[in-house]
């Protein structure tokens, strides 16, 4: 079986580096793919589908070979057709949050969940910080906050606490509270009493692990494989590693705390449909690394695991795709 492959994206929020261009062109490149098209939901023709009324026509373009975001762009311009879902076998995820609801609800009606990677009801089960409430042995200590007095106890135990929003995304609105202040990404601080007029729980809260400068590392899996890891270090006085705030990625290998807790995760997220999926892990004080984040919606790191390692890393999470549609195609 050669496969019919849709990619759903949204390029207006894609840079130069975004990497779902040449993720695209290698899985159109494999022997056991016959074409893959992309629809964005940034193409104003498209913004009936991504509401939600998938047997609207879409219009894409295909991932031609060494496709880049640049080369993307004239696609889109000049040599987009029409498509309509039903012309697919599988349908591949790489969507910025926030969730689009009405879509993730409307697909599974026109083509079988599992032929979705990944799988919206998984999407939206895992994309809540709440999610690692089911894994908080994997984690720092954690906590769902839900009212004031629920910080202060946990304040009082662990001194300073992280606290992110359910649904953020990017290091949107993570916040560190110490016992006097509340403190931004940014680096901008206020006191409690201004910062709880403003709050909006609920949120999950972590301990503040004192070793966070050692670095936030990111691992992707695919099928059930570790395909790489890279570590990215804050930028010098912050404390959040995130790339976009000036971060630095370096080439890192998944350790053995990393791989109990990626084998953990893959029976977890596994039967959710989650195929995809990278997570992130901190040094706690005692210095083992643990969970801190997972991300199954628009997965990211690739590049980063890329730039710092082989360039093999493309083909092997293709290879790993292919495997699992193999799986769902010809039954496991």
């Amino acid at each position: 079986m050669d496969y019919n492959i849709l990619i759903l994206t949204d390029h207006s929020t894609h840079t130069l580096e975004n990497s779902v261009y040449a993720l695209a062109s290698t899985l159109a490149a494999h022997p056991k793919v016959n074409s893959v098209d992309i629809a964005s939901r940034g193409i104003p023709e498209n913004a009936l589908f991504f509401d939600g009324k998938t047997d609207a026509v879409l219009s894409v373009i295909p991932a031609v070979p060494r496709l880049t975001y640049a080369r993307a762009l004239q696609l889109y311009e000049t040599s987009s057709t029409e498509a309509e879902l039903v012309d697919y076998d599988f349908i591949f995820l790489r969507l910025p949050p926030p969730i689009p609801a009405k879509l993730f609800h409307a697909l599974p009606e026109i083509i079988p969940e599992d032929h979705i990677l990944n799988e919206p009801s998984g999407i939206i089960r895992t994309s809540s910080k709440t999610f690692l409430l089911e894994v908080a042995d994997l984690c720092p200590p954690i906590r769902l906050i839900k009212k004031k007095s629920d910080v202060s106890e946990f304040l009082s135990v662990h001194g300073s606490i992280v606290l992110k929003p359910s649904f953020g995304y990017a290091g949107q609105g993570i916040v560190k509270l110490t016992q006097e202040y509340a403190e931004h990404a940014s680096g901008q601080r206020m006191f409690h009493r201004p910062f709880f007029k403003q709050w909006s729980p609920p949120y999950l809260a972590m301990q503040f692990l004192k070793k966070v400068t050692e670095g936030d590392k990111r691992t992707l899996v695919a099928n059930g494989q570790i395909i790489g890891s890279a570590l990215r270090k804050p930028k010098a006085g912050q404390w959040m590693c995130n790339v976009a705030l000036g971060g630095i990625a370096a080439h890192a290998i998944a350790d053995e705390d990393e791989q109990r807790i990626a084998e953990r995760l893959v029976q977890e997220v596994g039967k959710l449909g989650i195929v995809l999926f990278g997570f992130d892990t901190l040094m706690s004080d005692d210095g083992h690394r643990v969970l801190s984040e997972i991300n199954t919606m628009s997965v990211g790191g690739l590049k980063q695991i890329r730039d710092t390692q082989d360039k093999s890393v493309l083909k092997r999470i293709v290879s790993e795709l292919v495997a699992h549609l193999d799986t769902i195609w010809y039954g496991g």
